[in-house]
């Protein structure tokens, strides 16, 4: 992994971790811990968002109809793997809905953070 992508998990985890610090004072021990859950979700996706950047970024000159198609099937399976690990943390976890989706968001806003960074810089 390049130092950006490590930034954007290091910026993920502070965020998440902050927000289990408020579930945990203000709820009980196990809704931080589906903090850690949700922000675990987000840091997948920036992940395979890495991951999908990397290999565009690796090709040649592509066609734009070919670009077009490889960036639709990233977002396809970006969207599929959340939405599935979605699932499965909410079916473990029944009562900590808030608490998971606090936890994506913070780490999802970390993305948003990192994003708007990048394009400063450049």
């Amino acid at each position: 992994m390049d130092s950006g992508a490590l930034r954007l998990l290091l910026y993920q985890l502070f965020l998440v971790a902050g927000t289990a610090a408020v579930f945990l004072v203000i709820f009980e021990p196990q809704a931080a811990l589906s903090v850690g859950y949700g922000g675990g979700i987000a840091a997948t996706n920036g992940i395979l968002l890495w991951r999908c950047s990397r290999r565009e970024a690796r090709r040649d000159a592509a066609t734009a109809q070919h670009n077009l198609v490889a960036g639709y099937a990233c977002a396809v399976q970006r969207f599929l793997i959340v939405a599935l690990l979605f699932a499965a943390v909410m079916m473990a976890l029944k009562e900590q809905g808030l608490a998971i989706l606090s936890g994506f968001i913070a780490g999802q806003l970390a993305l948003v953070i990192f994003g708007n960074q990048q394009l400063r810089q450049k």
